[in-house]
């Protein structure tokens, strides 16, 4: 089983980024190793993910400059906060394909996509194969 095969570090790592989840989710800014900058970022994306957040609101939001926001996010995720918004935005749009009956113009609105061209564009680079495609094959 796939318990079996993870290492002791690899496990401690899938369980600890699933507490951060769940954390970050509940609203609770503490953690084990992410700063609470962080925590408050990531909390932030996810709730206001449907909307174009600007990197100006998130450094306002945690009483910092853009340039030190973007850098300090970066180091601390492994990814920038717009690739964190489409990975969450991703995640999503797959959650709403599997267990909605929506139709994908939908999902491209709810999940901040202005029109379907751009959000199937980004669907499609993002897990291989149209919105469409993925709910029939799913």
């Amino acid at each position: 089983t796939w318990e079996n095969e993870l290492t002791f570090d690899a496990y401690q790592q899938v369980v600890l980024h699933q507490y951060e989840e769940i954390l970050v989710t509940h609203g609770n800014a503490v953690s084990l190793d992410v700063p609470e900058d962080i925590f408050i970022l990531k909390k932030y994306i996810k709730k206001n993910y449907a909307r174009d957040i600007s990197l100006e609101e998130l450094a306002a939001l945690v009483h910092k400059n853009k340039s030190y926001v973007s850098a300090y996010f970066k180091k601390h995720t492994g990814t920038s906060f717009k690739a964190f918004q489409t990975d969450f935005r991703m995640k999503e749009a797959k959650n709403l394909l599997l267990n909605t009956n929506k139709r994908i113009y939908e999902i491209a609105d709810e999940t901040g996509y202005i029109g379907t061209h751009h959000f199937n564009k980004v669907f499609s680079n993002y897990y291989g194969k149209s919105p469409t495609q993925f709910r029939e094959q799913s």
